[in-house]
């Protein structure tokens, strides 16, 4: 009976202290946040083995930040999941200048407003530090190799944009990128408004 009762003044807690975000200092959190950064295509020679992979998931990892010439970039790891370490890796690199919320850009790499990097076959995740010097004689030096096609962005936040891409590499026309990187957010409650009772009721049970 008092596990109920302590059950009962805890939740009586958390809901009258109403929703907690995940950026609160103090406090019980009653939701927490959950970003997810996704990409839905297909990309051609992916693991360099000539075939077509559709993928429809989120992004193994994921990286971003201010580059030295006044523009951004960010950085999808699309390299397939799996239970052993693949062979080759698949880092996709966008760099471009910053845009306002809500604000579209639509263009072709050609321009130079935007530019995209494909690395393959490197666990030194240093490359980044390259990226943000944006110098392209370095990139390629790094082993980086551009792509070229039409891109249309609209970046709110790190965690709510959308990147269309159209791309094809330079030099090997077999690897191409078609679909969209999807990054959103949704609110859920916080797991331990259920993991508290269930543990105290077991306990009680005992």
């Amino acid at each position: 009976m008092r596990y109920a009762i302590f059950i009962c003044l805890c939740l009586n807690i958390v809901f009258s202290n109403g929703c907690a975000s995940k950026n609160d200092t103090y406090g019980f959190q009653g939701t927490v946040h959950e970003i997810s950064r996704k990409f839905n295509g297909k990309i051609g020679n992916l693991m360099g083995d000539d075939k077509i992979t559709t993928l429809n998931s989120e992004c193994r990892g994921f990286g971003r930040g201010p580059a030295g010439d006044g523009k951004y970039w960010a950085e999808f790891d699309l390299t397939p999941t799996g239970p052993n370490e693949p062979p080759t890796e698949f880092h996709l690199y966008f760099v471009f200048q910053p845009l306002r919320p809500r604000q579209m850009l639509i263009t072709n790499t050609d321009s130079n407003i935007v530019g995209v990097w494909l690395f393959r076959s490197d666990k030194n995740y240093s490359n980044t530090s390259y990226i943000v010097r944006n110098i392209p004689e370095q990139l390629h030096q790094r082993g980086g190799e551009k792509m070229t096609g039409r891109v249309a962005i609209k970046w709110n936040t790190d965690a709510d944009f959308v990147i269309g891409a159209n791309l094809t590499m330079d030099k090997d026309k077999s690897t191409w990128v078609q679909g969209e990187f999807v990054g959103s957010t949704k609110t859920k409650l916080n797991p331990m408004l259920y993991d508290w009772p269930t543990i105290l009721l077991f306990q009680e049970s005992k």
